[in-house]
């Protein structure tokens, strides 16, 4: 059993700003990009995913870019 890491999801809007903030346990990096990528949507077009001071990357709706 793999233990869970702490990670923070900022969602940003439209105009790039981010107008959320959300805490979430992941397995590893990629399991973080994974939640991100299902929680981009038509008021979510983006979100951050950092680890502490760790920016892990950028997950835009329609495709990922790393950080």
């Amino acid at each position: 059993m793999q233990s869970t890491q702490t990670y923070r999801l900022y969602k940003l809007g439209h105009d790039g700003h981010i107008r959320a903030g959300t805490w979430i346990e992941a397995e590893e990096d990629d399991h973080a990009r994974q939640i991100a990528r299902l929680m981009c949507d038509e008021h979510t077009p983006a979100l951050e995913i950092w680890q502490g001071e760790r920016l892990i990357g950028k997950v835009v709706r329609g495709g990922e870019r790393s950080g």
